[in-house]
């Protein structure tokens, strides 16, 4: 996904809720765990090309539940 797809699709996901939702990764589809969203950068990978980085925190707030929907992986 590119910059651009993540805006359109964001954008898009804005116009089809009233509220403004906390943001999880979701990550391993096989085990699903999700994390809060720390941080977005631009930054050059070792091979000297740019990605922009979803950084996820280190846990799931207190009390929240630490597994990720499989709905996180269809379009």
């Amino acid at each position: 996904m590119t910059l651009s797809e993540l805006i359109f699709r964001l954008t898009e996901l804005a116009e089809q809720t009233d509220s403004d939702p906390e943001v999880r990764v979701a990550y391993q589809p096989s085990w699903p765990l999700r994390a809060p969203l720390s941080n977005v950068t631009i930054a050059e990978d070792c091979d000297e090309q740019e990605f922009l980085w979803l950084a996820a925190g280190s846990s799931v707030p207190y009390n929240e539940n630490p597994y990720a929907p499989g709905e996180a992986w269809e379009s």
